[in-house]
């Protein structure tokens, strides 16, 4: 089976931290996405995150494809009293709560926030679900965050390796998942950065 994770494009606000606030995408936004629609594949099932960043570019671009399951499990982390803030506003309201989660942004609590124990934990649970699917192909549209833990899953680095590699507006990470007598075998295939808007 192949699994293609696809990052929603660009929003149209100024967040900082983009979780649960259920932020839209802007004009270049939609372009990175039809943009990489033009070079996806037929899939035998699609999923989307239930933010409308997501959702609404995969069931207005892609239910002609293939039916379209919303699954609020493959939601972004939601940040808290952080969540949709600029970096501008944040500095200014919780300076001392954002300078400990520059710290260490894993073992820092934020204010009302899912805990990153907990988002990783869900996120793991989903991937695992997920590869149990009978299918040839699955597209599932999503956020930065789960589809760096994906890669942590499956690739076994350090928390500390999450962003240390780009993943921009739009890339795909493509995974191949090959059926064992356990637990499936997970290959990364590749990542590809949006093309550039013409």
């Amino acid at each position: 089976m192949r699994i293609d994770l696809l990052r929603h494009g660009e929003c149209s606000d100024q967040a900082w931290l983009r979780g649960r606030v259920d932020s839209e995408l802007s004009d270049l936004g939609w372009q990175q996405m039809l943009n990489q629609r033009s070079r996806l594949a037929h899939y035998d099932k699609i999923i989307t995150s239930s933010a409308k960043r997501c959702a609404e570019f995969a069931m207005k671009s892609l239910q002609q494809d293939a039916s379209v399951s919303i699954e609020p499990a493959w939601q972004e982390r939601d940040f808290g009293l952080f969540d949709g803030l600029s970096f501008e506003e944040l500095e200014t309201r919780f300076p001392e709560a954002l300078a400990h989660y520059l710290n260490n942004p894993y073992d820092h609590e934020i204010p009302q926030a899912e805990s990153f124990h907990d988002f990783k934990n869900r996120i793991n649970q989903a991937w695992l679900e997920l590869i149990q699917t009978d299918v040839e192909s699955v597209l599932l549209v999503t956020h930065s965050g789960p589809m760096r833990l994906v890669l942590q899953h499956i690739l076994g680095f350090a928390n500390q390796q999450l962003f240390q590699f780009e993943l921009g507006y739009a890339a795909r990470v493509s995974i191949e998942v090959i059926p064992t007598d356990s637990t499936p075998f997970c290959k990364l295939l590749e990542i590809v950065q949006a093309p550039e808007p013409i």
